[in-house]
């Protein structure tokens, strides 16, 4: 008896290219930079002024141009050869970060300053997270899309939480002037990285009405809001998600409230559990990237299977009756993010033509950013007037509920990448 040529792929799947390693190695030199750029502009701002407010206020600079450049990203994304705009994206950031390192030198750097650059440098990130997410599928066979952002979250996880820990590391030992030359260093690498792969052609083209006029834009970012009322299979992956990114800021500052006030855990305990979703994220994007890809399973299946178990994880940490207990939940997210991560990715990349994919790569980003910032500011204000444990209980019945809706009502759970494009 012989295999069909699709058991085949999945059980022998292709390789990745030499450009698929190029654009990974250059995208980790990427999320590294940004890191070490905001650890160090934080440390400097807070060395500076000595107050709490103002250094927030890098993060908040790095926020509100992360939703302002989102719906832009798209239109230009379809309109650049993908591979030499990623490029042009890290040759700008690498001249804010040698402004900064130049000011430092100087003694000219002021947080208002830092303040500009932080802004201006996450509106190219803004433009960068939708043309990296449309160029991926085009360095990679159909057949190993999934495992190959399985892979990107390798890089995420990993950039990251080794990043942190240098950044603090460096800037302890050496102060901020090194580390921002080592920035412009690193954005310089990166931006080569990116210079290396193949040049391809504009999405569009040449054709008349292309270029990017006011009303070109508008046009664009109407066809991209339009795309999800269009496409089931984006419709379920919303409503998969947003429940998700309703419920993160449970996971951030307000995670050491509860954490102090449930389980009588301290600051320590909160960067143990901190650490301990780094390293399980890690070990789950290596088993993404092993296991994706290889087992026969729709990724709408990995999508709406890994969020209900989240839901499942949250109303479990609700009801943890201790410290180990919470650690435990925390871990097995950890493990299980990837999965969803990647095969979502993969999903949103092949539901519209390449000709579509910038813009609405873009219009989810614009989407999850602003609902983020929903959920700090309205869990925080809940965390005040409502029970820690039943606030943690009701999202995670909330996530639950919604996932069951998606799997069901919009059918995701037996969506595959191949077929979906139309």
């Amino acid at each position: 008896m012989t295999s069909s040529p699709a058991t085949a792929s999945r059980q022998n799947p292709p390789s990745f290219s030499r450009a698929f390693w190029r654009f990974w190695a250059g995208h980790t030199l990427a999320l590294f930079g940004d890191v070490l750029f905001s650890a160090g502009m934080m440390w400097f701002v807070y060395r500076t002024t000595g107050s709490a407010l103002a250094t927030s206020g890098v993060a908040l600079m790095e926020t509100g141009a992360r939703v302002l450049g989102s719906l832009l990203a798209g239109p230009l994304a379809d309109r650049r050869v993908r591979s030499r705009w990623m490029a042009q994206i890290h040759g700008f950031k690498m001249a804010l970060v040698l402004a900064v390192a130049l000011a430092l030198a100087r003694g000219g750097l002021t947080p208002w300053l830092v303040y500009a650059v932080a802004f201006a440098l996450n509106l190219f990130n803004a433009f960068y997270e939708p043309v990296y997410g449309a160029l991926v599928p085009d360095l990679v066979a159909t057949a190993v899309l999934t495992r190959a952002n399985a892979f990107v979250q390798v890089s995420r996880t990993l950039a990251y939480g080794v990043s942190w820990g240098l950044s603090g590391l460096s800037l302890e030992a050496l102060g901020p002037m090194p580390v921002a030359w080592a920035n412009v260093l690193v954005f310089g690498l990166a931006m080569t990285l990116f210079l290396s792969l193949p040049r391809g052609s504009p999405v569009l083209g040449s054709r008349k009405g292309t270029s990017l006029t006011p009303a070109v834009f508008w046009r664009d970012v109407r066809e991209g809001l339009a795309l999800y009322r269009q496409k089931k299979v984006l419709q379920g992956l919303l409503v998969v998600s947003f429940p998700g990114w309703l419920t993160v800021g449970l996971w951030g500052p307000l995670l050491l409230v509860y954490l102090n006030r449930v389980l009588g855990v301290g600051p320590a305990g909160w960067g143990w559990n901190q650490a301990v979703f780094f390293l399980s994220g890690l070990v789950g994007s290596v088993l993404a990237a092993s296991v994706l890809g290889v087992l026969s399973w729709p990724e709408g299946r990995w999508v709406a299977g890994v969020a209900w178990f989240h839901g499942m994880l949250t109303l479990a940490f609700a009801l943890a009756p201790s410290y180990w207990w919470a650690l435990v939940t925390v871990a097995l997210a950890g493990i299980t993010d990837p999965f969803l991560q990647a095969a979502r990715m993969a999903l949103l990349q092949h539901a519209v033509s390449e000709r579509l994919r910038g813009r609405v790569l873009a219009v989810w980003q614009a989407l999850m950013y602003l609902t983020l910032i929903g959920s700090y500011t309205a869990l925080g204000l809940l965390g005040e007037a409502v029970p820690l444990r039943g606030l943690y209980a009701s999202s995670g019945v909330f996530v639950m509920g919604t996932v069951l809706i998606a799997a069901l009502g919009f059918g995701l759970a037996r969506v595959r990448v191949q077929g979906e494009r139309t």
